[in-house]
């Protein structure tokens, strides 16, 4: 993750896996972009798709692999 431009997280799930969240926190320390990839359409709560804690350090959550690639190539991350 180190010598990573930037680092997609898979957003499975209500509750992100635990290594998915360490990931998320790691990447953020180091500086670097996170996009998140969420297919599932539940969500956290009524007014949150995610957690915030694992949210807010993100520039994009997407819906897709193609808009997770679309935003690599426009440069967002």
């Amino acid at each position: 993750m180190k010598r990573s431009d930037v680092v997609a997280a898979v957003l499975r799930a209500i509750e992100v896996d635990s290594g998915v969240a360490f990931e998320i926190g790691f990447a953020k320390a180091l500086g670097k972009p996170i996009i998140g990839l969420k297919t599932d359409y539940r969500t956290f709560s009524r007014v949150e798709e995610v957690n915030p804690i694992l949210g807010v350090p993100m520039r994009n959550i997407c819906e897709t692999v193609d808009e997770v690639m679309s935003t690599l190539k426009r440069g967002l991350a």
